[in-house]
């Protein structure tokens, strides 16, 4: 029984870290798209800036 529950802890640990990874994972991927959407829209206000006539600032 003991070599079973130890068993089960093990797994459980494994699922602990996979868990913990996957969790960065998703804050990485949130924040890289954060940014990635923050810069495409920098960049479609200069161009409406440069079509306009306006200038970058």
């Amino acid at each position: 029984m003991k070599s079973k529950l130890a068993s089960l802890n093990e797994k459980l640990d494994v699922l602990e870290r996979k868990l913990e990874l996957l969790e960065v994972q998703v804050v990485f991927y949130f924040l890289l798209n954060t940014y990635a959407l923050d810069a495409f829209s920098r960049m479609e206000e200069n161009r409406a800036r440069e079509s306009d006539g306006v200038g970058i600032s």
